[in-house]
């Protein structure tokens, strides 16, 4: 039997664990880093045309620090229709090489269509435990395809020039409105601290400059 001196020591005893206890199972979370946006990316637009996709563009970019998300945006004028008509779902990553494929980062791109503008984002990591990212110097790579050509067209009052521009391979929309600027392609990324990023332009690597002419003089043959 216990005395009333040893009942009152358990007593206390018992009191005392579930407040360890509990303190044992909150333990501090660790701080999160403060969002800085010092993450800079350089990237290039070509021309990857195919069949029905004469428009058809393709992007690659790459940053100084590892990003977990980005959007691509497309603008001509503030009134134009919206430039984007579909996109790469799945882009691909590869490793600073641009070569060899990158196994940590898998992009999901989503977005209405037609649009200006889609968002893609790495999902979770392989353990499904945090946010995947794409590493510094890991090189992104997808598609986006224009409603209307990237280097815009002609305007109407050169006549044999806009005529030149409508001619299209889809047959289902054989024109182009005439008069449209070059397209603007941007990019804004979330990098691992949760800040955004950019916009950064998406450099041409194909000019939409016309091709200079080469005047080829003739010269008279002398009789002497």
């Amino acid at each position: 039997m216990l005395t009333p001196t040893v009942f009152a020591a358990a007593a206390v005893v018992f009191a005392v664990l579930p407040a360890v206890a509990g303190a044992a199972s909150a333990p501090t979370a660790p701080k999160l880093p403060t969002p800085a946006s010092s993450t800079t990316c350089w990237g290039f637009l070509k021309p990857s045309p195919i069949a029905y996709e004469p428009n058809l563009l393709g992007y690659d970019f790459h940053c100084d620090n590892p990003i977990t998300a980005y959007t691509i945006l497309a603008n001509r004028r503030a009134w134009d229709l919206p430039v984007i008509d579909d996109f790469d779902t799945a882009p691909l990553t590869t490793l600073g090489d641009g070569v060899t494929p990158d196994p940590n980062t898998s992009w999901t791109c989503e977005g209405s269509i037609p649009s200006d503008g889609f968002n893609c984002n790495a999902g979770l990591n392989s353990k499904g435990t945090a946010l995947g990212s794409m590493a510094a110097w890991s090189v992104a790579e997808g598609t986006l395809d224009t409603s209307d050509p990237y280097c815009g067209t002609p305007a109407a009052s050169d006549a044999k020039k806009a005529k030149k521009a409508t001619k299209r391979v889809n047959p289902l929309n054989p024109t182009y409105p005439p008069g449209l600027p070059r397209a603007i392609v941007q990019l804004v990324v979330t990098d691992s601290t949760g800040a955004q990023d950019g916009p950064f332009v998406l450099s041409d690597t194909a000019s939409c400059w016309p091709k200079k002419s080469h005047d080829h003089h003739h010269h008279a043959v002398s009789d002497k």
